[in-house]
């Protein structure tokens, strides 16, 4: 449900010229999708004002209609008149007082030469010539990697995070869970055989050394592409959520989804006695919230046939379906007995990423049962 944040009422939703927007039936302001204000004001002033937001650090504006975080609040110049825009970079939205809307910049309209009566081969002449440069303008719009590391994993088939919601914090807790897993890995390699059978989590024996291998086996890995795949997730979504909702939290949320998982690889795994490990359960947790709490973040996979690439970028929350179907598909292989990938771990990691972010929507919930205090609500102008 969106809240007005001047008013702290819900918000009527209604269909506009430019597309859909979402009104306060007290104040009269205005919530609406970043891509919306895209195709009203001109190009120049939209790029500005987003890099505007997503570069402040210190938001002061009205509590976003959709996560209820503070907005940044950035100036659009028009007419010697200042409108302070209230954009929240996270959820791709901006709000509007009641007449700041109409306030701000319009892209002027194209202008559309009077018609001539040509011949057909001139005709067809200029059609080629539109067919052409809408060819050239999809292939200079294709969207790539704003970082060149970004190819690296690309090339081998990883999921690349082309526009994510900004930081407004250092994850100290996603960097240093990525540096203890490394060290650990590093540490194992002198024998690592014996630690994975000592400190590994085996479904015949869960609770071995008081339960200690629930969490041991999260820090261990059976080798380096291993190692690099877990940590290559943790690091591009596990910063986003760690700094969406607090370090205890998302801690929580590491070691629940991880036991969780490793609880339900016991369950159904038919290979009671191999030891299993790796941090795929937690991180699968922090990738369902990821990809529930920011839906609309942009994700980009690169295809490669030979000499031929292509990227192809879309929503999060499609790229989280498209994960968890691959992983019904390979629990089924598990349970099998085919697949030595822990696809169960994964969906038991997964519930518990899912829940926790509907619990960290419903926070009053969440705070009557941990006793956390909620700040008042207030208005800002």
């Amino acid at each position: 449900m969106l809240l007005c944040p001047r008013c702290n009422v819900p918000l009527k939703g209604s269909r506009t010229p430019q597309g859909t927007a979402y009104f306060c039936p007290q104040c009269g302001g205005q919530a609406t999708s970043w891509a919306v204000v895209r195709s009203r004001a001109p190009k120049s002033i939209a790029i500005q004002l987003w890099q505007q937001a997503r570069e402040q650090k210190d938001r002061h504006g009205g509590a976003c209609p959709l996560c209820h975080r503070p907005m940044a609040v950035v100036p659009a110049v028009h007419n010697e008149r200042v409108i302070p825009i209230d954009i929240c970079p996270n959820c791709y939205l901006a709000w509007f007082d009641r007449t700041e809307w109409e306030a701000l910049p319009h892209a002027p309209p194209p202008v559309t030469p009077p018609e001539k009566e040509l011949s057909p081969a001139a005709r067809e002449a200029i059609a080629r010539a539109k067919i052409e440069q809408m060819a050239r303008r999809e292939a200079a719009d294709e969207d790539l990697p704003a970082e060149p590391w970004q190819w690296i994993p690309a090339l081998f088939g990883l999921p690349v995070e082309v526009e994510g919601p900004a930081l407004r914090s250092i994850p100290w807790l996603t960097w240093g869970t990525v540096a203890a897993c490394v060290l650990v890995f590093l540490y194992s390699l002198q024998n690592l055989q014996v630690f994975v059978e000592q400190l590994g989590f085996i479904p015949a024996q869960p609770f071995r050394l008081g339960g200690l291998t629930l969490l041991t086996s999260f820090f261990l890995h059976g080798g380096l592409f291993h190692l690099i795949g877990n940590m290559y997730f943790l690091l591009v979504f596990g910063d986003n959520v760690e700094d969406h909702i607090g370090r205890w939290f998302y801690l929580a949320l590491l070691v629940l989804a991880h036991v969780t998982g490793s609880l339900f690889h016991a369950l159904g795994d038919p290979r009671a006695d191999i030891p299993c490990v790796g941090a795929s359960a937690g991180i699968s947790g922090v990738i369902v919230f990821y990809g529930l709490q920011f839906p609309n973040a942009k994700l980009g996979i690169l295809f490669r046939y030979f000499v031929y690439f292509h990227w192809l970028r879309f929503p999060a929350i499609w790229g989280l379906v498209a994960w968890i179907i691959l992983q019904v598909i390979m629990a089924y292989s598990q349970l099998s007995g085919v697949s030595e990938v822990s696809a169960l771990a994964h969906l038991g990691g997964a519930t518990v990423g899912m829940m926790a972010w509907i619990l960290w929507k419903n926070q009053l919930l969440l705070a009557s049962w941990f006793g956390i205090p909620q700040p008042p609500r207030r208005m800002e102008n």
